[in-house]
């Protein structure tokens, strides 16, 4: 934004410098200008990344003395490190847990139902023990999404935003999670992947219509905490919110590609990943790790080259990479759900379904619209 290599140049930035109309450099926490004329301005540099500055008592510090000294009023000055905003953090990261356990709370529920009873069943996993083929797909399944993020994500910025695609980083994920799909399409195929022993036919309707009922349920506890307490589920830079009608119509259009990104990607952690005997803890760190250990490591490179040399690995790559910070969170998430929901139904579908209409909520009512 201020053209620089460094958040810590900033102060040199030609762009700053016009603004606070002077040559020489911008010094930090010097006032500059009059707060009288309404050109008071003051450069303020906490030592966190661009996501922290919200999120940090530093970074609202600043806001906070800004605001107390240059806004009249009533209000008694108060100490800009005196905060307790973390706690409502806190506690809207408590809903969004609560939210993942209330939708596997009811999906189980709805399992004992006439309706839905026929959907119970067993899981088979077809995998013995961890052999090498598994690690392989393992492995596969954690490093290659995202190894892929970059390019797949600038690849994806060609598909430009249009009335029935309006929103641009959304079209990016959808050309990074298809190509994905693709991949692990032609992995399955080269190493002989083995297949989960359904039993019969996947159900698909009722398939279809449990995921819409647990979804429904959460969204409906969503809607309920927004109208009552005006918040939503979120905690820093991860955030479910309610869709507006104009959101849910954007949402409906994604939700096609998301549904076959996870019916494909799901499809193969359960036949891959699933093994005999194992217990359902292990079953969820195992499908939850696969999904995000990747991102996970990306970011650990990524953040921990910022630290010790002011730059990030990939430079050129800032806003994708607070993207994909959400990813570890995410994709924990669906790989727990996708175990859940295989064990007690022995089918990738339900779980597919749920995650495809989660992800879409998600993305579709954080992301902004460009047409």
């Amino acid at each position: 934004m201020w053209q620089t290599k460094k958040g810590s140049e900033v102060g040199h930035s030609k762009k700053l410098e016009a603004l606070f109309g002077v040559s020489a450099g911008v010094e930090p926490n010097k006032l500059y200008g009059s707060a009288d004329s309404g050109t008071a301005r003051t450069l303020f540099l906490p030592a966190v990344t661009h996501p922290m500055e919200h999120f940090s008592a530093a970074g609202v510090g600043h806001a906070v003395d800004w605001f107390q000294r240059m806004l009249t009023g009533a209000a008694a000055q108060r100490d800009p490190l005196d905060q307790i905003w973390i706690w409502k953090e806190i506690g809207t990261l408590a809903g969004f847990v609560g939210f993942v356990l209330l939708l596997l709370g009811v999906f189980q529920v709805l399992l004992t139902t006439p309706w839905f009873a026929s959907l119970s069943t067993p899981a088979t996993p077809a995998v013995e023990g961890r052999d090498g083929t598994w690690w392989i797909l393992f492995c596969l399944t954690a490093i290659l999404p995202a190894v892929t993020f970059y390019s797949f994500m600038k690849l994806g910025s060609k598909f430009a935003p249009s009335r029935v695609f309006p929103q641009g980083v959304m079209n990016q994920l959808v050309v990074w999670a298809l190509l994905n799909a693709a991949i692990t399409l032609v992995v399955g195929l080269l190493l002989g992947r083995r297949r989960a022993e359904l039993s019969g036919r996947t159900a698909w309707g009722k398939s279809l219509l449990i995921a819409v009922c647990t979804i429904g349920v959460g969204y409906a506890s969503l809607a309920l905490v927004d109208r009552v307490f005006t918040v939503d589920y979120r905690f820093w830079v991860v955030g479910l919110k309610p869709l507006d009608a104009r959101h849910f119509r954007i949402a409906l259009i994604y939700l096609l590609p998301w549904t076959a990104f996870f019916l494909i990607s799901l499809r193969a952690l359960s036949a891959g990943l699933t093994i005999k005997g194992e217990g359902p803890a292990t079953q969820y760190a195992t499908a939850a790790l696969a999904l995000c250990l990747g991102f996970a490591v990306m970011l650990a490179c990524q953040y921990s080259t910022l630290f010790l040399t002011g730059m990030l690995l990939t430079p050129s790559e800032p806003l994708n990479t607070v993207v994909a910070i959400q990813f570890v969170p995410l994709l924990a998430i669906i790989g727990v759900i996708s175990a859940f929901t295989f064990r007690r139904t022995n089918s990738y579908a339900p779980g597919a379904f749920i995650c495809a209409m989660f992800v879409t909520w998600y993305i579709a009512a954080g992301t902004a619209i460009h047409v």
